[in-house]
């Protein structure tokens, strides 16, 4: 009777054991699925960030191309201006007399009207190679739009996919947490080999996806620059400061955050504002070309958007603003 007890007590007390492995390699697995997960909204994220920068190159193609056709086309228009000058010149000087003033400075009147033929002639030419280029600018014109709304598109599918990765990953860290709990219900010495085993996969996988956040405040000059400038005298009654920039280069998100406004602001022109951790907020303005969106999620030195062209200055103002709630903070102190 009493092996029979020893040995019934002892089933009992291996059966801890067992469960205390099996919910520590299911712990292990969840998490190591969660960390595949995690990756792939990484490169997600990154595909986003890539295809942003892809986009902001064929903005500066797509402008440059249709300068290029209000170039063409003004010229077109003169030149058929003054081909049309040309023509009527040379009606006049076949049709009619040009009076004996004229021609006596002229040796010989059909000289005279051949040339002007050949002028006529080479001028028609000169358009139609002229229109011909015009033809193949807007067909690239057509062709950056459409890589454009290809690139607006793939930009649209990637973030429908982040948003059902950040569904399976709160998914997975509601059953992470559950196992955590009927974990916590033992002890640590109860852990032997193969649990310290599984809990050092644990612990790796904690360290590298459940790191926590450094807090805003620490940032402190480290904020990336919105664009590689010098910082300008401010005579005005803004709260921020304005940075020399390149016409129609890039502007970058100074840290990571939510887009909350992304718009014409009067006074800024067109405008991002950014919602950082902590309730801080940046505002960028004298933008252009703006690629994000209202409610899109940016990582840090994300381009947001190109520097405002003001016709034909080498360099343009960037503005840019922090906050702490309502509370306005020196920009070139937070700025590395």
């Amino acid at each position: 009777m009493i092996k029979i007890l020893i040995l019934f007590l002892l089933a009992n007390n291996s059966s801890p054991w067992e469960k205390l492995h099996n919910i520590l390699e299911k712990e292990k697995n969840e998490l190591e699925q969660f960390a595949r997960i995690h990756q792939e909204k990484s490169n997600i994220k990154q595909a986003i960030i890539l295809a942003s920068e892809e986009k902001m190159k064929f903005f500066r193609l797509r402008d440059q191309a249709a300068l290029r056709i209000k170039q063409y086309l003004k010229i077109i228009k003169n030149r058929k201006k003054l081909l049309k000058k040309y023509v009527v010149s040379f009606y006049k000087l076949s049709r009619s007399s040009w009076g004996d003033s004229l021609l006596s400075q002229v040796p010989k009147p059909g000289d005279v009207s051949k040339s002007m033929e050949n002028i006529i002639i080479r001028e028609y030419k000169e358009i139609n190679l002229i229109s011909s280029d015009l033809n193949q600018l807007e067909i690239r014109l057509k062709k950056l739009n459409k890589s454009l709304e290809h690139i607006d598109s793939m930009v649209e599918k990637l973030k429908l996919k982040q948003k059902d990765i950040e569904t399976k990953i709160d998914q997975s860290r509601f059953k992470i947490e559950k196992i955590r709990k009927e974990r916590s219900k033992y002890p640590r010495t109860m852990y032997d080999k193969n649990c310290w085993s599984f809990w050092k996969r644990i612990s790796e996988i904690n360290r590298k996806f459940y790191t926590t956040q450094t807090p805003f405040r620490q940032k402190k000059g480290v904020l990336v620059k919105p664009v590689p400038g010098v910082y300008l005298s401010n005579h005005t009654l803004n709260k921020g400061v304005y940075i020399s920039a390149k016409p129609n280069s890039a502007v970058r998100a100074p840290e990571a955050g939510v887009i909350k406004f992304a718009g014409e602001i009067e006074g800024y022109g067109k405008s991002i504002l950014i919602q950082h951790r902590d309730s801080y907020f940046s505002l960028l303005g004298r933008l252009d070309n703006i690629t994000v969106k209202v409610n899109q999620e940016v990582s840090r030195a994300q381009i947001l958007a190109t520097a405002a062209s003001l016709g034909k200055t080498p360099y343009v103002p960037v503005y840019y603003e922090l906050r702490k709630g309502t509370r306005f903070l020196d920009p070139r102190i937070w700025l590395r």
